[in-house]
């Protein structure tokens, strides 16, 4: 093992404890000592991995949370009938592993200003407010003639954030039918 591989395992293990102690304790409840305790290192060692908590909880929440929504974009091809790509996103993230799920959620508290500071928010605010335009654009190569497509997609949009929260956030299992029916009866 190369001291490369060991200081990326470090650096790992800081970032596995920091997001359960945020998970479990939120941002402000959470401490650099508590993070390095639980990481079994140094508190210089801590700070030779991430400058501060602010540091280390912005790569989590926006930097690793940004891989896992890349994850998603390969994992589903944008030219997917709009019915099937909705309804696999929704099952792919149902089947998320528990430190990408934990890292999704945090993004969601933030988001919701629950948790962490301010220029994160902001990032997060800013990623969401591009989705709207995404989607659109995705839908409109499938609906190029619907004259109601910016209702549809905020309508899409709202109940997709619904179930996401509800898989994420509290846990629930969505039938896939379910889902499907859903996304089916708002696109037509």
């Amino acid at each position: 093992m190369t001291k490369s591989d060991t200081n990326m395992e470090q650096k790992e293990r800081i970032k596995k404890e920091a997001i359960r102690l945020f998970e479990a304790q939120g941002y402000y409840g959470t401490t650099v000592r508590q993070i390095s305790q639980a990481a079994k290192c140094s508190l210089p060692m801590m700070y030779y991995y991430y400058q501060s908590k602010e540091t280390l909880f912005a790569e989590i929440v926006y930097t690793d949370f940004m891989a896992v929504l890349a994850q998603l974009n390969k994992a589903i091809s944008p030219d997917t009938p709009p019915v099937e790509y909705y309804t696999r996103m929704i099952g792919w993230l149902s089947d998320l592993p528990d430190r990408d799920r934990a890292i999704y959620k945090l993004a969601i508290k933030v988001y919701l200003g629950f948790e962490g500071d301010i220029p994160i928010r902001r990032e997060i605010i800013k990623w969401e407010d591009s989705i709207l335009i995404r989607h659109e654009t995705m839908l409109k190569a499938h609906y190029p003639d619907r004259e109601d497509l910016p209702i549809v997609t905020r309508l899409l949009i709202r109940t997709l954030e619904h179930m996401i929260e509800e898989i994420i956030v509290l846990g629930n299992i969505i039938p896939e039918e379910q889902v499907r029916d859903q996304i089916t009866h708002i696109l037509g």
